[in-house]
């Protein structure tokens, strides 16, 4: 009996270890998807040919290199944990890759009901450019302000 109960326990066990990793496997796809289509349309390389002849135009192409995720550099995700609450499942982590010129880390947040990601960079270059204007920094703010509001509905545990 005791040996039936434990086989029972496993194999329920297994079977919720599987399709929390199912999750977040379609949340790391998510994630690269969402990071690719922002990549495709990313103006780096316009920047960098501009910003050759026209001085000025330096610090915006800095900006514009130095914000995006280069996906087939490679990401790397951490702290990645399944919440499961009221309105549902959640994939919530950390990951990190590189942008054209150097390192850059992000928050997400993955809601299976709608099969959206919410994503937080670590920094945002396009935010101290001056060229980017009050357009862009408020753009900036908005994100922001949508990541750790669907953060904190959806990453943080229950209370018991």
């Amino acid at each position: 009996m005791k040996n039936s109960i434990l086989l029972s326990l496993l194999l329920c066990s297994t079977s919720l270890y599987a399709q929390g990793t199912a999750l977040v496997d379609q949340a790391k796809a998510a994630v690269i998807d969402s990071l690719k289509s922002r990549e495709s349309t990313n103006k780096c390389a316009e920047f960098t040919r501009v910003a050759a002849t026209d001085e000025t135009k330096k610090p915006l192409a800095i900006a514009t290199c130095d914000n995006t995720f280069v996906v087939a550099n490679g990401l790397t995700f951490s702290d990645v944990k399944v919440v499961e609450s009221e309105s549902g499942k959640a994939v919530c982590g950390v990951f990190s890759g590189k942008t054209h010129i150097s390192k850059i880390g992000a928050r997400f947040v993955y809601v299976e009901k709608s099969n959206t990601v919410t994503i937080k960079p670590s920094k945002q270059p396009v935010m101290t450019s001056s060229a980017a204007g009050d357009f862009g920094r408020n753009q900036v703010k908005i994100e922001n302000k949508q990541y750790d509001l669907v953060s904190t509905a959806h990453c943080q545990s229950p209370a018991n």
